[in-house]
């Protein structure tokens, strides 16, 4: 089914749209489990009914340098570049290109602050998008007068404000990375990363919220959802102040 305001593809049985968050006039109930988003395989979403619990986001590892605790990959730790070459996979800059327009790279000194503010732009639009259909959630709590579930997802409105507001207005100092007449390759790979990982990010992010709008009938599973989204802003805003360090300080590294 999609939205008839906005056209957004959702699953049947959807009482509020992910994009706009229109509340649409459905009669058949919640579905068990979210529909998968690109960036999520759908191999890795079961329906609730089938797993004891909600799968837990990743964990940041503890007792590693903070590069290899955030790492999105298998053990936390990060490739050399000429790895994914080896392994077959397309490149940081090819795979952030598929998922921003105009998305360019950092190559050429005199667009990198324009790829950059693209690129922030990008996620912190989306981060805006997602509160829109949280707080079509609190307005049917409260009117089904369940004011006692709503902390949690305010909490969670307040951590997207912070995280959303940082990335779209963050500001550097002298910023040699942007300054640089050239720059190394592992310096550009270490930006792509950190890139490619944020949009990965934003998309567990959406991810959260359709699995908190699924478990809208179910208190404990609403609060257990809210908790889960609320640690997956907090994995995305520590990313990011990574990724600030790299290009404050460009022979930085995390890993």
């Amino acid at each position: 089914m999609n939205c008839p305001q906005c056209n957004e593809s959702l699953p049947d049985g959807t009482k509020f749209c992910i994009n706009c968050g229109l509340r649409l006039n459905i009669t058949s109930s919640m579905p068990t489990h979210p529909t998968p988003i690109q960036g999520i395989p759908q191999t890795s979403v079961a329906p609730l009914a089938m797993v004891p619990s909600p799968q837990q986001p990743p964990q940041v590892q503890q007792n590693l340098p903070i590069g290899q605790a955030l790492s999105p990959l298998p053990g936390g730790i990060i490739p050399a570049y000429n790895q994914y070459q080896a392994e077959g996979e397309r490149n940081f800059l090819e795979k952030i290109a598929t998922k921003i327009p105009g998305y360019k790279g950092y190559l050429e000194k005199e667009s990198r602050r324009d790829v950059d503010k693209l690129h922030r732009e990008h996620l912190a639009t989306l981060l805006f998008q997602l509160k829109a259909p949280l707080h079509t959630v609190i307005r049917e709590l409260t009117d089904n007068r369940r004011l006692f579930e709503i902390g949690p997802i305010e909490k969670a409105i307040q951590k997207l404000d912070k995280v959303e507001n940082r990335i779209r207005y963050a500001s550097y100092g002298y910023a040699g990375f942007f300054d640089a007449v050239k720059i190394r390759e592992d310096q550009l790979d270490q930006l792509y990363h950190f890139d490619l990982a944020l949009v990965e990010d934003v998309e567990k992010i959406k991810f959260y919220v359709q699995k908190l709008m699924s478990q809208l009938s179910d208190a404990k599973a609403l609060k257990t959802a809210a908790q889960e989204l609320m640690v997956s802003i907090d994995d995305l805003d520590a990313k990011f102040n990574q990724r600030y360090q790299a290009i404050e300080n460009p022979g930085w590294s995390p890993f």
